[in-house]
């Protein structure tokens, strides 16, 4: 089983793989949105423009049009590497959950 690696994850599939006897593997890749912003007082000012502009991306960060390209990659590759021979990278990027565009 693969999860991403916040703990609410993980102890979300810890008990279909203690029946199922499997490991839970963490994959960095299936982390959330890295916006980039710390805690600071023009937080939101960075915030909104992410969501205005999705190519958006603070240093440190990635914009919120290259989150599904990064998740559709990752998805790509473990499908890949077990036998499932799904290609997510054909999907449109135009959906973004939660986007208000």
């Amino acid at each position: 089983m693969i999860s991403s690696p916040y703990a609410r994850a993980v102890r979300t599939v810890e008990p279909a793989v203690r029946r199922l006897g499997l490991p839970v593997m963490v994959d960095l890749e299936l982390r959330e949105w890295d916006s980039g912003l710390e805690p600071r007082p023009d937080f939101a000012e960075h915030y909104a423009r992410s969501w205005a502009d999705l190519d958006y991306a603070r240093p440190g960060g990635e914009s919120l049009a290259a989150l599904p390209r990064r998740a559709m990659a990752v998805l790509t590759a473990l499908a890949g590497a077990h036998d499932g021979a799904w290609d997510f990278t054909d999907l449109p990027l135009e959906y973004i959950p939660y986007s208000n565009r």
